[in-house]
């Protein structure tokens, strides 16, 4: 073990002067694959030695348990975790001692993390009683911390992602009941906790596009426990993203968020009753593809979905006269506010339908109580009376019966 630790300490990947041990905890696919060949083909030897040791269990198969399920760890992907134990204890004999730790370890206590674009925080905001958002710089340094402030993309289909790395993430405490796992032998691992918190999170994030406007997106999720010998097992650095149907077209830039303003909204649409949740949760999805379209007129499109949603009913018959009255009665104000507020939704489906209709975009603005105001800063106005009249009703906890709020408002 000893030889073998330090023939792989002086191995360098042929991608460049890079440690092996910073090598195989690289999001890289290539550097990945590339350093745990090496360090397979280096430290052959090993696994026959730990089989044949009796502190250890021999060939019975080991997993490690982690946020939502198992991945390999004893004896077959034992020899990277091995090593790198080795290098952070200081030698062979104190990585065996930290193996015998593992397999005396029954449940743990970790986090997961959930990076996004589109919320920059100064400190940590307690969003819920459960979920934190901090700044991406106060998270446990990392390979995945250091990929994402780091490292940039270089592909042909490139995006506006590409030019701001995440600013925050939002933190959730994930207790993991049973660490070590033996296929055939244990009950598989449950991922029902996970589920439940992975769809927390997902809907944290998109509340959050409410206070802004703004467009949150998820960059990448992952695990770690809380005990760095326990973080030592991992194989690769085991992270989540998502598939997007639009990419921005603008850089997630946007204000710091409200702490106040962002944990209200936060909490309140995650206790919504599930009927209203689900049609808010449409219309945020709208709200955001709106602020991520390039032509205006694709902007208007996606707003009149969100408005339809929230506002419309199971009768086609007037629709743009019906939204355009409750969206203003909704919000109220003083008349020049409701006659600006029912202009800017009158423009807005005519934008809507020139598109459709004709398949030309937009091009000329409106003058409204005496100001000429141009398509941009309409459609601007659209998606804020859109996010207000979305504000209310998380805030009310109800959506009006449309048939009494026409009559009685």
């Amino acid at each position: 073990m000893k030889t073998t630790y330090e023939k792989v300490t002086s191995s360098h990947i042929e991608l460049g002067a890079v440690s092996i041990f910073d090598a195989v905890d690289s999001p890289d696919p290539e550097v990945f694959h590339e350093a745990f060949s090496q360090l397979n083909d280096a430290a052959a030897g090993i696994v026959g030695t730990l089989i044949a040791d009796a502190r250890f269990p021999g060939n019975t198969v080991v997993q490690i348990c982690r946020e939502g399920g198992a991945s390999g760890f004893y004896p077959n992907f034992i020899v990277m975790p091995l090593l790198r134990a080795a290098t952070a204890k200081g030698g062979a004999r104190e990585a065996v001692s930290w193996l015998e730790k593992v397999f005396a370890t029954t449940s743990a206590q970790g986090k997961i993390f959930h990076a996004i674009w589109g919320a920059p925080v100064d400190n940590e905001i307690a969003l819920t009683e459960e979920i934190s958002i901090v700044p991406i710089a106060a998270l446990p340094d990392s390979a995945i911390k250091t990929w994402l402030t780091e490292h940039r993309v270089n592909s042909p289909v490139s995006s506006m992602l590409d030019f701001i790395s995440p600013q925050s993430a939002l933190i959730v405490p994930f207790y993991v009941p049973r660490v070590l796992h033996k296929p055939g032998i244990d009950p598989d691992p449950s991922s029902v906790e996970y589920l439940r918190v992975n769809d927390l999170l997902n809907d944290a994030t998109l509340a959050l596009s409410a206070v802004g406007p703004r467009v949150t997106t998820l960059a990448v999720q992952w695990f770690a426990f809380d005990d760095p010998d326990l973080e030592l097992t991992a194989f690769g650095t085991g992270s989540r993203g998502q598939l997007m149907e639009i990419l921005p077209s603008q850089p997630p830039q946007y204000p710091k968020l409200d702490g106040v303003e962002a944990a209200d909204i936060v909490r309140r649409f995650l206790n919504l009753p599930a009927d209203v949740k689900k049609k808010i949760r449409v219309t945020l999805n709208r709200l955001q593809q709106a602020q991520k379209r390039r032509t205006l007129g694709d902007r208007c499109v996606e707003l009149s979905t969100a408005f339809e949603t929230l506002l419309g009913d199971n009768k086609a018959t007037e629709m743009t006269h019906k939204i355009k009255v409750r969206s203003v009665r909704l919000l109220g104000g003083s008349p020049e506010i409701r006659r600006h507020n029912a202009a800017v939704m009158g423009w807005m489906y005519d934008a809507r339908s020139k598109l459709v209709h004709t398949g030309e975009d937009v091009t000329k603005g409106k003058a409204i109580n005496g100001e000429v105001l141009s398509p941009a800063v309409l459609v601007e106005r659209a998606t804020s009376i859109c996010t207000e009249i979305v504000k209310r009703l998380i805030r009310e906890g109800v959506i009006p019966d449309w048939a009494d709020f026409d009559i009685l408002a």
